[in-house]
């Protein structure tokens, strides 16, 4: 018996030692939750053999004592079992069971243990078929379960191909048939009694045997190691998982840097095109600049001094009473005409009364014009437009008025048009709509002039927005606005 204490207390001293190995590990392995469940379960264990370390010390009858160790040993035992079995399903879900199930199973445990421990007690009076019942309800559990913990260390190993998990399953497969042995060894005994003989290889006295014992220790003991292998290979995997991540991490970092340094490239080439194309449009408008004054300062002069002359050429031939008036008045108003047209030519392609007057009457007078020369009848409305304006914007909005009109009459086939310029919500914005035969701008590559393109570019490299809006047959509406917050607006709300 003395042999058998000792053996019992090895198996105690081999399940702490791996229980502390459990609860050090996994607690660097926090949100795996079967290796927390399997290390309470195994401290389970540990707490069944201390138990019962001490129920062998204590006298064979039933003191209060030994019915109370009798319980714990019972209720650890069955405990061990379901939390065997809630760790296995966890591990096979890879999820944290719900608290409803972890409630079920405990429960079930606790139930099975009292529900042993009490039909125990009604055989005290036979302690040994007392001991034999309660033994046999315990290794029937215990296998089962450890038969289905196999079952999935196996099956996982299948795809895994862990090592670790096939020494698990293959421990938890003899520790089941070890503790099939003691189940039938039990269950022969509540059977049959005492009559089994003592070379009956399924005696009762299987249970304390030492070759046994030392098997049941060999088996505890590869089961934790096996467990202990899949702590490190999880361990290690995280660790791996945590270098690629950083790897992977640097990577994106690095790419992010040179994604920042491409956009920041490709941002200062467009702050540079649009710059570009900002000094573009002003040499383009002092170079109209330069071409109005010079129509209308040299051509226009020399078409006044030559229409002078032929007025006194008529006038000498009138006295003179000669025959050419006809034909010297036709010379006048054909020069008259040539007159008016490079007045007018002058007049778009750059606007005095724009620079010198301001937005307002100058489109007051270009739409004035146009619409007496194109018989287009302009609706031109305007309110609390600003009298100080950025010459660019001033210019620009001018620049798109003239080309959307040119549009309207080459391509709308309206008799009419709106031209509105207001301040909303502090942003000064032109409209010019028709309703015309429209289009479809999704389909329009460009038009004469500044196109479509071309304005848009012009408002945005401004730091405008410029918007189209037109329907086959609904007309048209072009829109662009400036922010001009700040700016007073001193002229009043007009329409002509």
């Amino acid at each position: 018996m003395e042999k058998v204490q000792l053996l019992v207390d090895l198996q105690l001293l081999v399940t702490i030692f791996l229980v502390t190995l459990l609860w050090s590990f996994s607690a660097r392995l926090r949100k795996q939750e079967f290796f927390r469940l399997w290390a309470w379960a195994w401290t389970s264990f540990a707490a069944y053999l201390g138990m019962g370390a001490i129920s062998f010390r204590v006298a064979p009858q039933w003191p209060v004592v030994k019915a109370v160790a009798t319980l714990l040993i019972v209720e650890a035992g069955f405990l061990q079992v379901s939390l065997l079995v809630l760790g296995v399903l966890s591990l096979q879900t890879g999820e944290r069971p719900p608290r409803q199930r972890l409630r079920i199973g405990l429960g079930l445990g606790l139930a099975a243990g009292a529900l042993s421990f009490a039909l125990s007690r009604l055989l005290a009076a036979a302690p040994l078929s007392s001991f034999s019942l309660r033994i046999a309800a315990r290794t029937v559990a215990l296998g089962v379960a450890l038969l289905f913990c196999a079952r999935v260390f196996f099956k996982n190993w299948r795809t895994s191909r862990s090592r670790a998990e096939l020494v698990t399953a293959i421990f938890c497969a003899l520790y089941a048939i070890d503790q099939g042995l003691y189940s039938v060894a039990a269950i022969r005994y509540l059977t049959v009694g005492s009559r089994a003989g003592p070379a009956d290889l399924f005696d009762l006295s299987l249970l304390i045997r030492p070759l046994w014992l030392i098997l049941d220790s060999i088996y505890t003991f590869g089961i934790g190691i096996g467990v202990v292998m899949m702590l490190l290979e999880k361990h290690e995997r995280i660790q791996r998982a945590l270098f690629e991540g950083d790897v992977y991490t640097k990577n994106v970092s690095e790419r992010n840097a040179d994604l920042q340094a491409e956009i920041f490239r490709r941002e200062r080439a467009e702050r540079e095109l649009r710059n570009l194309s900002i000094r573009l449009m002003q040499a383009q408008e002092e170079e109209r600049s330069g071409i109005a004054r010079e129509l209308q300062d040299e051509i226009g002069t020399e078409l006044l001094l030559i229409k002078l002359k032929l007025s006194e050429l008529k006038r000498e031939c009138a006295e003179k009473r000669m025959p050419v008036g006809g034909a010297l008045d036709a010379a006048l108003a054909e020069l008259r005409a040539v007159g008016e047209r490079v007045r007018l030519l002058s007049h778009q392609v750059y606007s005095s009364s724009l620079e010198l007057l301001g937005l307002v009457p100058a489109l007051t007078e270009y739409c004035k014009e146009f619409g007496e020369r194109s018989q287009l009848r302009i609706e031109f409305v305007h309110a609390y437009v600003p009298t100080a304006l950025p010459r660019e914007i001033v210019v620009c909005l001018y620049r798109i008025a003239q080309e959307a009109l040119r549009n309207i009459e080459e391509h709308s086939g309206s008799c009419c048009a709106r031209v509105e310029l207001t301040v909303l919500s502090s942003r000064l914005q032109l409209c010019i709509s028709d309703k015309g035969k429209g289009f479809d701008p999704a389909v329009v590559s460009g038009g004469q002039g500044l196109g479509l393109a071309s304005m848009a570019e012009r408002v945005r490299n401004l730091g405008g927005q410029f918007s189209v809006q037109s329907q086959p047959g609904e007309g048209t509406s072009i829109t662009a606005s400036f922010e001009i917050a700040g700016r007073p607006a001193t002229t009043i709300p007009e329409a002509s």
